[in-house]
């Protein structure tokens, strides 16, 4: 592989180092100059090292000429509380939660056992979804 290339830590790894100079090789290796190498490599990065390494399988597969992303490959969507939400948001959210723990049903008990214990776990999830924001705020 060309010192003219470098490939950053999040996609450094033996697999991805050997896929690359795979598709290096398949292409002719010198076929490609630095630039293209460099800019494929910050597109590879940018997609993530497992969706690259799904890339550039498709490619090498299909005999590409470029690199195409996998259509097959899935990311794992974030959820709310891995998304860097801003202090706004996550103040807002706790407001909401505090009007759904008080000025709702969740606040006072059932006579039904059934929804009774709904709404325990109900109030469960929420009062820990607020803790997981409190956090949020206090170290951003």
């Amino acid at each position: 592989m060309p010192k003219a290339v470098q490939i950053p830590e999040a996609l450094d790894t033996l697999e991805f180092r050997d896929l690359w100079a795979e598709w290096i090789e398949a292409h002719g290796g010198q076929r490609y100059t630095a630039r293209q190498r460099r800019m494929a490599i910050k597109r590879l990065s940018r997609w993530g090292h497992d969706a690259a390494i799904a890339a550039l399988e498709h490619s090498l597969v299909g005999g590409y000429q470029g690199i195409f992303p996998d259509p097959t490959f899935k990311t794992k969507q974030p959820t709310a509380t891995e998304k860097k939400l801003s202090t706004w948001e996550i103040k807002e959210k706790i407001k909401a939660i505090d009007n759904r723990l008080t000025d709702s049903d969740l606040a006072y008990e059932h006579v039904d056992p059934e929804k009774n214990r709904k709404r325990i776990a109900t109030r469960r999830e929420l009062i820990a979804t607020r803790k997981e924001l409190e956090s949020q705020l206090l170290s951003g």
